[in-house]
């Protein structure tokens, strides 16, 4: 059986206050239909740059993580597009600004969570929310001189890598800081727990988040599981070997979310990019791996 999800998304954007948080969605490619990649990230301070420091990351990890090597494991896969956003935010200096930023995989029957800063996962299972992220800190604070705790404010960051198996009707929620410091964990459970769309569920996050006096940061997506792919359909991501990248320019330069690429690791690309936006409930899946 296929995995089956519906999802959510809803980012609040105000006339009156810069939103330095942007949210994503991808749909998971023809190549590998079963996997999805949710992603959520927090940009430093108030200025258009630092609220595209946001925006930058979680397009950047998207193109990252659906271009990795085909060799690479989708936990590896993951930890290195937040390498790149890092790098890419980092050597951008001032004018790249800072995020934190928190990406969920789905892979077949497994979850995997990369995350750095002060984003924050959530996992409702059995009526339980549980909170799968620790908080590093804001990114702002690293770029007032604190201790660095998110993308773009060191040249080597600590990430949070962790995973689990994947349970039907579990529900991932991921939010910002103007998300969870407006709403406590009650709050957050009893938006969760409502049978309806998860669109709906995350539009109501949003909703009482911006009643309660937060017109920042406001952002939210989410993922509810409808099915768990059988694990006869399951990809083995563990056996999956890592070997040394191959530089594969073939003479052209390459430009990335206007960043120069110099190397190319792997000479063929594990999963197509696609376009970040809303995806409605959907089949995911109907491909036997082998």
């Amino acid at each position: 059986m296929p995995l089956i999800i519906d999802t959510g998304i809803s980012n609040h954007e105000s006339w009156h206050a810069v939103n330095n948080s942007a949210c994503m969605v991808s749909a998971p490619s023809p190549d590998d239909e079963n996997i999805a990649l949710l992603a959520i990230a927090d940009g430093a301070g108030g200025t258009d740059e630092e609220e595209s420091a946001a925006s930058r990351a979680v397009g950047i990890m998207q193109d990252s993580f659906f271009t990795a090597p085909n060799h690479w494991s989708t936990d590896r896969a993951l930890r290195e597009s937040i390498k790149v956003v890092n790098n890419a935010l980092y050597t951008a200096g001032r004018n790249g600004g800072a995020s934190s930023l928190s990406g969920l995989v789905l892979d077949y029957s497994r979850w995997i969570l990369g995350h750095v800063g002060s984003t924050r996962v959530w996992l409702l299972r059995d009526q339980k929310l549980k909170l799968l992220t620790g908080n590093h800190g804001s990114a702002q604070s690293a770029r007032d001189g604190g201790t660095p705790q998110g993308c773009g404010t060191s040249k080597t960051i600590d990430i949070d890598v962790t995973s689990g198996e994947l349970q039907q009707d579990d529900i991932f929620l991921l939010t910002t800081d103007g998300v969870y410091n407006a709403l406590d964990g009650i709050l957050i459970l009893g938006s969760l727990i409502k049978d309806k769309p998860v669109q709906q569920i995350t539009d109501d996050i949003t909703k009482q988040t911006l009643e309660r006096g937060r017109k920042n940061n406001v952002s939210a997506c989410a993922v509810r599981i409808n099915t768990v792919c059988n694990s006869s359909e399951a990809e083995t991501t563990e056996a999956a070997i890592d070997v040394p990248p191959i530089c594969d320019l073939q003479g052209r330069r390459q430009r990335i979310h206007g960043y120069g690429v110099t190397e190319i690791p792997g000479s063929e690309a594990r999963r197509q990019p696609r376009l970040s936006g809303v995806v409605p409930p959907r089949r995911v899946g109907g491909k036997t791996a082998g």
